[in-house]
């Protein structure tokens, strides 16, 4: 059956628009998978960037000669028909979306084609009417959710609980600190609490399953994680890791693929969620996750993450907890040196996105600055036995954006020989 190439009747309508509502259509030049379709797109993408409008002359000037043929044919088929491009270019983006994947299930990248549909289904979100509101029935249906809550998927730290009551469905929840800090041991603490009563995946970019796993006998059975590490692991050690594998009864999953595509980590939660009821997933960390579209700028790939992030836990319906890198400009040695959530690394959308931003840092208390003197006395084994930190084993916790209520701050010590943060 004979099928109109809409990318043709696009482009022509696009040129007749005169760069009007020129980046409220949402098109993208590699959305035209014909290299001189491309380049007329460009043309006018890059006169809109300059004038703000553009021509049929100033096109065709932008133009090499050996587009001008090609540049006068969609003229002719959708020239001067710009009232049709509400109608067209959903029609379009499907064409292309069938053609993406036709070549993604050609090489067998089924990651491409489960980001292909998804991207494309957010997109002609744009194009849709919506039906006639009826505010009433909208107040009705809120009243509903408002006496009949959602659960609230409550944390392991009562004191975050009162800031925050729990996890939301569909919510972006980022926990920031910079390297060293433990980000890592409260996501998997968080992980580790949430999966005794619901699916918890835990995606590990950077530690190895069994490097994530070796802190989670630390924690649960007050083994030393030097002495695990180390494998200088007691009789008795032996003998409780065996009754905690044979008692085990929560339902955490950890995926330590790195370099992953947020389209990856759909992949598989709905893989998953075809035996298990998932309900969160931690992601460790933001800035890990690879970027779809390599040639943008670090911010831009960043910034795209963030979005497909909170789209993500939008579509499965599910509560995502993002570890996030901090810039190092906290380390400046200033009075106060708590992070703010500016100084997330690479991108301002992270802020805007995520319903709660939980920042991590940690001070010294007595105890740490004795130890700390010390070290400042050339005592060589206290100096051998410091981290990159110093003492400070006062874990802050800082919720400084909370969508649903109120922001403000709680501290834990900091227990690192047993890789976890206890509540005062």
């Amino acid at each position: 059956m004979f099928e109109l190439d809409f990318s043709e009747y696009v482009l022509g309508a696009l040129v007749d628009s005169q760069g009007r509502g020129w980046k409220e259509w949402g098109l993208q030049e590699d959305d035209f998978l014909d290299g001189r379709y491309s380049a007329i797109f460009k043309a006018c993408d890059s006169l809109v960037e300059e004038f703000g409008v553009f021509d049929i002359t100033s096109v065709r000037a932008r133009l090499k000669p050996d587009c001008w043929g090609v540049f006068d044919m969609i003229w002719s088929l959708g020239g001067c028909q710009a009232k049709f491009l509400f109608a067209w270019i959903p029609q379009f983006l499907v064409q292309v979306r069938d053609k993406r994947i036709e070549q993604a299930m050609a090489s067998g990248d089924v990651a491409a084609v489960t980001e292909t549909i998804a991207k494309t289904e957010e997109r002609l979100k744009r194009f849709v009417v919506t039906e006639k509101p009826d505010t009433a029935f909208d107040l009705q249906i809120t009243m509903n959710e408002i006496l009949n809550p959602k659960l609230k998927l409550p944390s392991c730290f009562n004191r975050l609980n009162d800031l925050i009551v729990g996890f939301r469905a569909s919510g972006l929840y980022v926990v920031g600190a910079r390297p060293g800090v433990g980000k890592t041991v409260v996501g998997m603490q968080l992980a580790w609490g949430l999966s005794e009563s619901v699916g918890t995946v835990f995606f590990s970019l950077e530690m190895s399953k069994e490097q994530l796993l070796t802190r989670v006998y630390s924690s649960q059975l007050n083994i030393p994680l030097s002495r695990l590490e180390s494998g200088t692991v007691l009789p008795k050690d032996k003998s409780w890791m065996q009754d905690f594998i044979r008692d085990y009864n929560r339902q955490l999953f950890v995926s330590d693929l790195g370099g992953q595509t947020v389209a990856q980590l759909r992949a598989y939660l709905l893989k998953l969620r075809e035996t298990q009821d998932v309900r969160v997933a931690v992601v460790d960390y933001l800035q890990l996750i690879s970027a779809s579209n390599s040639r943008a700028s670090k911010y831009e790939q960043i910034s795209q993450i963030s979005v497909d992030l909170k789209n993500l836990a939008k579509e499965l319906d599910i509560a995502i907890i993002a570890l996030a890198q901090l810039n190092r400009r906290v380390d400046s040695g200033k009075a106060d040196d708590r992070p703010v959530a500016s100084d997330l690394r690479d991108s301002g959308q992270i802020e805007q996105d995520a319903d709660v931003i939980m920042l991590l840092s940690r001070e010294q208390n007595d105890d740490d600055k004795f130890r700390d003197d010390r070290i400042n006395s050339g005592d060589s084994q206290a100096k051998l036995n410091a981290d990159m930190l110093g003492y400070k084993s006062v874990m802050l916790v800082d919720v400084v954006k909370n969508r649903h209520g109120r922001t403000g701050i709680f501290k834990a010590r900091f227990d690192g020989d047993y890789s976890r943060i206890v509540e005062f």
